[in-house]
């Protein structure tokens, strides 16, 4: 899995193989990567596989909002089988997540730090089984690190380009610049000209 996700350093490529790859391993209907935010304290849908795509980049919930804002603040492993009736479940319209019944979140932590969740749903109610709440966990370390440094690479490219932006085009040297670096020091063009006419 880990060579897999890490074949590409772009951001929305690496994602796209994570979602594809987990839903797969986990026969689920649905997997979603939502990674945390610069103020640490909120996450923000990034990828999915089987949700509305409209929702990428939208749904943003508080670290302890939702049922995957609470595996993100408490970074422990949440399995439901039906999502919908526990009470710290939240709908989000954006979302269309209405008709998936179960749900089984990771967090994805590294030095201690949560980086975001993975979430798989299905459409019909499943109790999920030890071994599977154990490969999702296996899942999500394996891929925290390699997300984590995709998200690095990615601010550090859209920092580049706004230095870049900011720093505008290169200016080319004027043709009277130039004719006045090549001159020495003190001359004149009359004197460049007779300077000429004498060698």
């Amino acid at each position: 899995m880990a060579d897999l996700v890490s074949r590409s350093h772009d951001l929305g490529e690496t994602l796209g193989n994570v979602v594809d790859l987990v839903a797969k391993r986990l026969d689920a209907d649905v997997c979603s990567v939502y990674l945390t935010d610069s103020d640490l304290q909120h996450l923000t849908l990034r990828a999915t596989k089987g949700l509305s795509r409209d929702s990428v980049g939208r749904v943003r919930l508080a670290f302890g909002e939702g049922l995957v804002g609470l595996v993100a603040k408490n970074r422990e492993t949440l399995a439901i089988e039906r999502a919908q009736e526990h009470p710290d479940f939240r709908y989000f319209p954006e979302t269309q997540e209405e008709r998936f019944q179960s749900l089984m979140a990771a967090p994805l932590v590294v030095r201690d730090v949560t980086t975001g969740v993975l979430v798989v749903q299905t459409v019909e109610p499943r109790r999920f089984e030890r071994g599977d709440v154990e490969l999702l966990r296996t899942c999500a370390q394996l891929i925290a690190p390699v997300v984590m440094n995709a998200q690095l690479l990615f601010f550090v490219a859209q920092t580049a380009r706004a230095c870049r932006c900011r720093a505008g085009p290169a200016r080319e040297p004027s043709a009277t610049s130039s004719s006045r670096a090549s001159r020495p020091p003190g001359a004149s063009p009359s004197d460049r000209s007779t300077s000429s006419r004498t060698r």
